[in-house]
């Protein structure tokens, strides 16, 4: 695995440019396909993004690449998010990832007071997802 330095940021950036283009879909597999541990970054940009489908997709990159106790965290405060875009991807990439990590960032999900019942209904459909596989 590459170190942090080796990384090829300004690579990185004009990807996560790329996201907002035409050419969305090219930069899209070439950040999931990138050599090295980006997620750090890639969490970085989704944090400074105003663009709720960008963010959507950085955080469904996130959510393919690395499965570490940040991601399970980052995906739980992307979770609680107030954009329905952003939240769903939030809850799909932890569907995705399964397991019991994302059964608990699901059932803390669930315990959060005044839930929209669209986001309710979504957040318990993902439960059974993942209490199934």
């Amino acid at each position: 695995m590459l170190s942090e330095e080796h990384l090829d940021y300004d690579a990185l950036r004009e990807y996560c440019k790329q996201l907002r283009s035409l050419d969305s879909e090219n930069a899209y597999h070439s950040l999931l396909e990138f050599v090295g541990d980006i997620v750090p970054f890639l969490m970085q940009m989704c944090h400074q993004e105003h663009d709720p489908h960008v963010k959507a997709q950085l955080i469904e990159i996130i959510s393919q690449r690395k499965h570490t106790p940040k991601v399970f965290q980052f995906l739980l405060q992307a979770g609680k998010h107030k954009d329905p875009i952003i939240w769903k991807m939030a809850i799909d990439g932890l569907v995705s990832i399964g397991g019991a990590e994302a059964m608990s960032c699901l059932r803390a999900l669930e315990l959060l007071n005044n839930l929209e019942p669209t986001k309710r209904n979504w957040i318990l459909e993902a439960i059974e997802q993942v209490e199934v596989n």
